[in-house]
């Protein structure tokens, strides 16, 4: 094709030369396709940001869970699909406060909770409305006893919705959630301390079990075109014994990266890990429907309390994020760069690895969602980069492997939501990594049990407001996974980043059982229990041949081609048994109270293990995050 041909199809399409220009670029390096589309962005015009994003583990998940289950209106994205942004959730928030719908006034506390956790997308002028919508007007009082919302605030011509106090030394908490904040024309921007102390007891470890976490973050606005976020927090934490010997095989720590150890000059007794946290990202909206973020941070896929496809467990990455959404419509493709294990190679530093994936959603009814997943892990490519046949946004990773002749690791995946009755909700995933069809459904002699039918399912249900009681709200969820699912023959194609599974934390090679329990029976209080009930193989060694369960293991060095089973290798049954009662003293800043039981049963006696610690804390800005595997 001749260059005068291709500048009368650029012609006759109307293609721009800006976008021409992206296109050459992209041709060349990921750099340079991050500074062209950077430059891109900021040519735009009639944007329409949504902000930041609430931070994952965030009490507004499951807020905006029970509201879309008892309104019967759906979230305006879809739930499926995390974290959300701030500006998305506010949207549907007052949607519902404006509604005529029929929602308790503890319904109406927890919208208000919302409203003043993401209080920049609310000081805009507007007619004023009480919370309870064109029902009877209730008031509310804040967390500090400071202003009342109902007819006074209506009668002063005041937005009820964004809540006031008398700052400290003028400047500092002038809203309940915010310990600075700054409102412009232009501008906003919200800088709040992180806080997370905790310590334990064992009755089987003389050990004493802490996490002492402490951080700031800052997020911000800039002509309602740019967002930003950052935060850093700096850990010292002394785990139970079971979490030990997971970071001894992983080479990292649950949730972060490089670590060094820690020891207390006070006590032998006091020793643990010293490791910081960086979270960080820009975003741009193009259109208000389509956006894009880069950063470092985290993604998540699904409904349930585990994720078979993407989770929040492993540690934070790089990641480049491109959003549409438009009706019931929502496509995300989601390029990152992750690392192939925990280990720290000198002065080549961490051996880095690719992920691509695409993330289809569709809003069927106003009840009835579902997804599909698709994505590639690859790398040791011979210049350690980014493949740009990837950054494709809509052509299948399959024929990309297939015209690259290589063997990445391909993972395709599917889930389902179907909210009913008020109360209920019904959801799914189902995650493919190989099979033959032959032998996964085998007729007659063909043998049973291939090792390369690997899969992944997830079912469960919601129930809020159980037998009537308001805020007490009940879930059950199975996950099961095939031997060998999400493993590869090499550290670079694994579906793991720095030694830790992107999907479960247990790996593969098991079946779990989930029931867990939460009860609000106040504003302030919370209180949540959770049972969970394990059946898992494991390997004699971690040298040794794998049978299934660690990912990062070689595939390759599997015992058998058939007679594959859920359980294999050494059996250990576990089981756990959780209890978190929480009182929010001020917004955000709660007092935890916290009780764990953990047995092990394994099919070798000196394996199997018991945990069973009491603990309480304080924790400012930040969810409480649990080792539940």
């Amino acid at each position: 094709m001749t260059n005068s041909t291709i500048k009368y199809i650029l012609n006759r399409f109307y293609i721009s030369k800006k976008l021409n220009l992206l296109f050459i670029f992209m041709k060349k390096t990921h750099k340079i396709l991050i500074i062209s589309i950077l430059f891109f962005l900021f040519l735009q015009k009639n944007t329409f940001a949504q902000g930041t994003i609430i931070p994952l583990g965030s009490d507004a998940y499951h807020i905006i869970d029970r509201l879309e289950i008892k309104s019967g209106r759906p979230y305006s994205i879809g739930t499926g699909l995390k974290p959300f942004l701030r500006g998305e959730v506010i949207k549907y928030a007052i949607s519902l406060d404006t509604s005529r719908l029929t929602l308790s006034s503890r319904d109406r506390q927890d919208l208000f909770w919302l409203f003043k956790d993401n209080n920049e997308w609310l000081n805009q002028p507007e007619k004023p409305t009480t919370l309870m919508g064109n029902q009877e007007k209730i008031a509310f009082e804040d967390d500090d006893s400071v202003r009342k919302i109902g007819s006074q605030m209506e009668a002063s011509g005041k937005n009820n919705r964004y809540v006031e106090r008398k700052p400290i030394l003028k400047y500092f908490y002038k809203t309940p959630a915010n310990f600075f904040q700054l409102d412009k024309k232009d501008v906003h921007i919200r800088v709040n301390p992180i806080l997370n102390v905790k310590y334990f007891k064992d009755t089987k470890d003389s050990n004493v079990q802490f996490f002492n976490q402490r951080g700031l973050e800052l997020r911000g606005g800039i002509d309602d075109r740019v967002y930003f976020y950052a935060n850093v927090l700096e850990t010292q934490a002394g785990f139970a014994p079971y979490v030990n010997e997971r970071i001894l095989r992983d080479n990292s720590v649950p949730g972060a990266n490089i670590y060094k150890n820690f020891g207390s000059s006070l006590s032998k007794r006091i020793n643990g890990y010293d490791y910081s946290i960086a979270n960080g990202y820009v975003g741009f909206n193009v259109t208000k429907h389509i956006g894009f973020q880069f950063g470092h941070g985290q993604s998540s896929i699904g409904d349930g309390m585990r994720s078979m496809i993407l989770s929040d467990y492993g540690p934070n990455h790089l990641y480049f994020k491109f959003n549409t959404r438009f009706g019931k419509f929502q496509y995300q493709n989601l390029f990152t760069e992750m690392r192939s294990d925990g280990f720290f190679n000198g002065a080549s530093g961490l051996e880095k690895k690719h992920l691509a994936t695409h993330f289809f959603s569709y809003n069927v009814t106003k009840n009835l969602s579902f997804g599909l997943f698709e994505s590639v892990m690859y790398g040791n490519r011979p210049n350690k980069g980014w493949d740009i046949n990837y950054f494709n946004p809509i052509i299948f990773y399959r024929s990309v492997e297939y015209l690259n002749s290589s063997s990445d690791n391909v993972l395709v995946g599917a889930q389902g939501k179907w909210n009913f009755l008020n109360r209920f909700s019904l959801y799914g995933q189902f995650a493919l990594d190989e099979f033959n069809l032959a032998y996964l459904f085998p007729k007659g002699d063909t043998p049973k049990g291939w090792w390369a039918n690997k899969y992944a399912i997830q079912t469960g249900l919601k129930y809020i407001d159980v037998a009537g009681i308001d805020h007490l709200d009940a879930q059950i969820e199975y996950n099961s996974v095939r031997p060998y699912t999400f493993s590869h023959f090499s550290e670079y194609t694994n579906y793991q980043n720095s030694n830790q599974p992107l999907a479960h934390p247990i790996g593969a090679n098991f079946k779990e059982f989930i029931a867990k329990v939460r009860y609000q029976p106040s504003q302030k209080l919370v209180i949540d229990a959770r049972l969970i009930k394990i059946l898992t193989g494991e390997d004699s060694s971690i040298t040794s041949r794998s049978y299934g369960q660690i990912i990062s293991k070689n595939y390759n060095t599997r015992p058998n081609e058939f007679g594959n089973f859920i359980g294999q290798g050494i059996r250990s049954d576990i089981m756990m048994l959780g209890l978190d009662v929480s009182y929010q003293l001020f917004h955000n800043v709660f007092a935890d109270v916290h009780y764990f039981y953990r047995k092990k049963d394994s099919a070798i006696a000196s394996r199997s293990q018991q945990t069973n610690f009491i603990g309480a804390g304080i924790r400012v800005n930040v969810a409480n995050r649990r080792n539940d595997f």
